[in-house]
């Protein structure tokens, strides 16, 4: 990669939080008979399918109070939410739920355990690669496009690993990757010391490495139907997720999950 991109070249070292076991996460089967209350915005109630998903898993809804035990936590997957994680009484429950390592879902977890126990996903091993083209805009930015029919005949195949597929397939392709990639061997043994396995996530919190990932991608292309175009700017992202990797700052927390990925394309998840 050349010198010409805007990219700093070195990470400062940063100290490696202490690490705590990941939540336990339960299986569509082991959810029964677990007990779990709902974090939910204000004025909000859960939806009938919802409560018909977890009578389904066989889950026992609690109230949400800091006196009653509970095995887990749902949270309304719906942008209000984040206005309501402010309020001090949500943020005692969340800080229960870290002291306690209790895992928090979303309520969409439940729907896709719901339809995994009634039509199980099957995996295909042998699915051909997608295929990106590469183009160079006005800018010289670099484009990728998408075959809009053959990427929507995967989708009615299997949703899921379509846009696994199509992830790892932008990663690949995409300039700030290379970068990390051809960065001095030093520098990404010290990115490989703040992913923690178990699942892969950032050292001391509990961003998963393919979440962390989405979200760089997030920052890194912007779509135009079928393209997208490469526009990713590193000292913007440092600023629109300040603090928001624990004690990792941004840019390290970003390249630590794509030296990950390069290590192990499997563990993206779109």
């Amino acid at each position: 990669m050349t010198s010409t991109l805007p990219y700093k070249a070195t990470v400062e070292n940063v100290s490696i939080p202490e690490q705590k076991p990941w939540p336990r996460r339960y299986s569509p089967e082991e959810l029964n008979g677990k007990t779990c209350s709902a974090i939910l915005p204000e004025g909000k109630i859960l939806a009938e399918e919802y409560l018909q998903y977890m009578q389904k898993l066989g889950l026992i809804m609690k109230p949400l109070t800091l006196s009653e035990p509970v095995d887990l936590f749902l949270i309304v997957d719906d942008p209000s939410w984040r206005k309501d994680s402010a309020k001090p009484e949500v943020q005692e429950i969340l800080k229960r739920a870290m002291e306690s390592n209790l895992p928090i879902y979303p309520l969409s977890y439940f729907r896709l355990c719901a339809r995994a126990i009634d039509t199980p996903t099957k995996r295909d091993a042998a699915a051909d690669s997608l295929t990106l083209e590469e183009e160079i805009d006005e800018a010289g930015r670099l484009v990728l496009k998408l075959d809009g029919e053959d990427f929507d005949e995967r989708i009615s195949r299997n949703e899921h690993e379509a846009f696994d597929e199509l992830g790892r397939q932008t990663l690949f392709k995409d300039p700030y990757v290379k970068f990390v990639a051809d960065l001095p061997e030093e520098q990404k043994e010290q990115l490989s010391k703040l992913v923690v396995d178990g699942p892969p996530r950032i050292a001391g919190t509990r961003w998963k490495a393919d979440a962390v990932l989405n979200s760089y991608l997030a920052a890194a292309w912007e779509p135009h139907g079928d393209s997208w175009t490469f526009v990713f700017n590193e000292e913007k992202f440092a600023m629109d997720h300040e603090h928001e990797f624990g004690l990792i700052e941004p840019v390290a927390a970003i390249r630590a999950a794509i030296s990950a990925f390069l290590r192990k394309p499997e563990l993206y998840f779109g």
